[in-house]
């Protein structure tokens, strides 16, 4: 007889993916509502933030800081690779 593993029975800490499940948007969306772009009509910034009060969710300010700062290390990189360089592209 082969036993199962038990599955953690503690509850998950909501991230931005189950607030857009939840409020049945893309994550962009979520994203978006959160930093109060203008982009989101109200009908769908209300069912995010109403997704965000049931699940008690809060953006982590450490992976906000870890994502832009990643995007930022990516940018610069992309320059000075060599594959964008001027002598692989004359033409850019």
């Amino acid at each position: 007889m082969v036993r199962k593993a038990k599955r953690s029975t503690t509850p998950k800490t909501p991230d931005i993916r189950s607030v857009a499940a939840l409020a049945k948007v893309s994550i962009a969306t979520v994203s978006r509502t959160i930093n109060g772009s203008p982009a989101v009509s109200e009908r769908l910034s209300k069912r995010v933030w109403q997704a965000i009060d049931q699940l008690k969710y809060f953006p982590t300010p450490m992976r906000a800081a870890w994502s832009l700062a990643a995007a930022a290390s990516l940018a610069s990189s992309s320059k000075t690779s060599p594959i964008h360089s001027s002598r692989a592209y004359p033409e850019l």
